[in-house]
């Protein structure tokens, strides 16, 4: 086959990015724009737009501040499909779903097959980008923003002063909250906005949701002291790792037999409501009449028993981190 007095074969080329970003709509581009921060693109043609998109995400300063937000997890996948994209094992909705912070900043593509892609171009100017420096950085940044996620994760809001103080203890720094701020948590925003930062705090965004919720658990929480996660404690609890939460899920699979799909989110909606202050009966009761069908007394009466356990060993927004067996034996 010909293409631009080429003959190449179909299974071997590869459209250039430029090519790929022809098929997209004008608002597909501005999206990409807007999370690079790029300007001024609307008093240009869409081909003049196409070439600066490119010229600025592909330059050593916006790939180093876009790769440096990635997860350690997420430049792994990146770099195993940029050794071989065709023996990725996740199917394409699966990696799109993976990948969807490198296919918003226009990383990742799609071809005319709907299949995921990383042009040669971005190919090569990682392997530019990705020296030991940049690779050292990478790993600093994560290591930091780990503590921003999981102090939220636990407490539900987070002091920018708690979550730097612990850092700064266990990682043997010497970082300002004001640093942990502009150069940790604002850059993350461009990645996932889950958490936000409002009075000198991070905040996990469901409790926005319901006005005067994040004053309340202040309120509630005011006479203890906070619970002081371990350094392991802290990598699990930003990747949304809670053994009580994992014990939880596997019992609606393997008793209640439900999907991996409905286990999860039966499991996130009863962990939130349980961690901002909700009795265990009067979630049961919802989950009743909401969620949850039982086929006899003995199994609603065993899904009790299950809930009640979770809510105490249950780490809640509440009680600064603490679990409701913990506040029972008085280890506050």
């Amino acid at each position: 086959m010909m293409k631009d007095n080429v003959i190449y074969f179909p299974d071997v080329w590869q459209e250039s990015m430029e090519e790929l970003y022809e098929k997209m709509t004008l608002e597909e581009l501005k999206k990409i724009a807007q999370i690079h921060e790029i300007a001024g693109l609307y008093k240009f043609r869409k081909s003049k737009q196409i070439a600066v998109i490119i010229d600025c995400i592909l330059s050593h300063q916006y790939m180093w501040d876009f790769f440096l937000c990635a997860s350690d997890e997420e430049t792994d996948l990146f770099e195993q499909m940029m050794e071989d994209d065709q023996d990725m094992e996740e199917d394409d909705s699966e990696l799109k779903q993976l990948m969807r912070y490198f296919c918003r900043g226009g990383y990742i593509l799609q071809n005319d097959q709907g299949k995921l892609m990383i042009p040669e171009e971005v190919k090569s100017a990682y392997r530019r980008l990705n020296t030991p420096e940049f690779q050292q950085a990478h790993k600093e940044y994560n290591t930091a923003y780990n503590y921003c996620c999981g102090l939220t994760a636990l407490y539900g809001l987070a002091s920018l002063r708690e979550i730097t103080r612990l850092y700064n203890a266990y990682e043997k720094k010497d970082m300002a909250p004001e640093e942990m701020l502009f150069d940790i948590f604002l850059p993350s925003l461009k990645r996932s906005r889950a958490i936000t930062y409002t009075d000198d705090m991070l905040v996990e965004g469901i409790l926005l949701h319901e006005e005067g919720l994040a004053d309340s658990i202040l309120k509630v929480r005011k006479s203890y002291d906070p619970y002081i996660p371990t350094k392991e404690e802290v990598y699990d609890l930003s990747h949304g790792i809670e053994d009580p939460l994992m014990i939880f899920g596997m019992y609606l699979m393997e008793y209640m037999r439900f999907s991996v799909q409905t286990a999860m989110g039966v499991t996130e909606l009863v962990a939130g409501m349980l961690k901002i202050g909700a009795d265990p009966e009067d979630v049961f009761e919802l989950l009743k009449r909401e969620d949850v069908a039982f086929i006899s007394e003995e199994q609603a009466d065993e899904f009790a028993g299950e809930l009640v356990e979770l809510w105490m060993n249950l780490r809640l927004y509440t009680l600064y981190g603490h679990t409701p067996l913990e506040m029972e034996k008085g280890a506050f």
